[in-house]
């Protein structure tokens, strides 16, 4: 992630003049905001995406073994993760806009950004996991019950971000 100082010094001209005129600097700051959450996002998504090789490998490690009990486990993880996947590519870009319309105070604010260190690495422990996937000799029972619970706790904490940006979280 890129730094916030080293991206201030960088500006442009006229997001340095920019930031004089009243309510500008606000609307470059969430539009900041919303660029950085959308970078976050894809990172996500790429990293969940970068892992689905292994799990190829793991189904054709089962299949040349013969091993066909349990693919359809197997599939319904692919699908949880593709469904994952595609909430972070899908997601409005930002959260700045849910500062336009719902108020969030510092402590939400907070919250989202606890919640998103959480996410990034939650995923990347998750893509690291279903990359060792391929080389598993368990299973399909056994090697996939950890990764369908660290997914289903990606998929909660994203609901739970989302929560929190809609004002709908305590």
């Amino acid at each position: 992630m890129p730094d916030p100082k080293k991206h201030a010094d960088s500006r442009g001209i006229l997001e340095t003049i920019g930031r004089w005129i009243p309510g500008f600097s606000g609307y470059l700051e969430r539009e900041y905001r919303r660029e950085a959450d959308a970078l976050a996002r894809k990172w996500m998504a790429d990293r969940l995406d970068k892992a689905k090789p292994a799990l190829d490998e793991f189904v054709q490690n089962l299949t040349s073994n013969g091993v066909l009990d349990g693919l359809d486990r197997v599939e319904r993880f692919r699908s949880k993760l593709d469904h994952v996947v595609g909430r972070f590519r899908s997601a409005p870009h930002g959260y700045s806009g849910f500062f336009d319309y719902v108020r969030i105070k510092e402590e939400q604010l907070n919250e989202v950004y606890v919640t998103d260190v959480s996410l990034f690495q939650s995923v990347d422990e998750l893509g690291v996991q279903i990359e060792t996937l391929k080389t598993s000799d368990q299973s399909p029972a056994e090697a996939l019950s950890g990764v369908t619970d660290k997914l289903d706790d990606i998929n909660r904490n994203f609901d739970k971000r989302n929560e929190i940006l809609s004002g709908l979280s305590e």
